[in-house]
This record gives C-alpha cells, structure tokens and sequence, in this order.
C-alpha cells in the first residue's frame, strides 16, 4: 500500500515537472519557475529513492513458540488446585451419590415387594 502510494506520489512529481519543462515561453524561465523545476525533481528523486527502499525492505517476523517461566509456574499452580481441591471433592460426591442411588434401588425393590404384599391380601 505505501510502495503504490509513493509511485503515485513520484508520477505525480514528475509530471509537474514536466509540466514546467512545457510551459516555457521560447525557451526561457524566469527565476522562480527554474527554482519550482528544480525543486520538483529533487523531491521526484527523492521519492524515487525512497520508493525502491520501500521496495528492497524485507520484512522479519519472529514467532517464539515456547511459554514462559511464569506460564508454566502458573499451570503448575492450577494442576496442584485442581488435584489437592476438585478431585477429591468429585470423589467424594461420586460415593455419596452411589451411596444415594443403592438407596434408592433399595426403597424401590422394598416399594415393589410391598405392593405385591397387599395386592396378594387383597
């Protein structure tokens, strides 16, 4: 986007000057349209300079994949959490609901056995 801004910009100089270059009248400028001339090619070669430096940059990118200390410090951290504090409490509740559910199968089996009493009475 810069490089196509700056040819742009270096056409549009030197068209300018260009332009000067046409409109002398017989061949003669006056001072200030010598120095406007002169100046609108220095500023042509300039961006032309600066627009084959835009183009011969290369452009570096380093990735760094690996964490650091302090990442891993932190994960350490939440696998000591999660194993001293959500595991045993996980371990706990899954016998206390295999506790409730033999319970429960129990009641039933008691429940089913019941009706079959009375519907024998009855």
């Amino acid at each position: 986007m810069l490089v196509i801004a700056l040819r742009q910009l270096a056409d549009l100089v030197e068209n300018v000057s260009n332009l000067g270059d046409s409109l002398r009248p017989n061949g003669v400028l006056s001072a200030m349209q010598e120095h406007q001339v002169s100046t609108s090619k220095t500023l042509h070669e300039a961006l032309v300079a600066l627009q084959q430096s835009a183009e011969n940059r290369e452009t570096v990118v380093n990735v760094t994949t690996s964490p650091s200390p302090e990442f891993g410090q932190i994960l350490s951290a939440l696998n000591s959490t999660i194993e001293n504090t959500l595991f045993p409490l996980v371990r706990s509740m899954d016998k206390r609901i295999a506790q409730d559910l033999e319970a429960h199968d129990k009641l039933n089996s008691l429940s089913a056995q019941v009706e079959r009493l009375r519907e024998q009475l009855d």
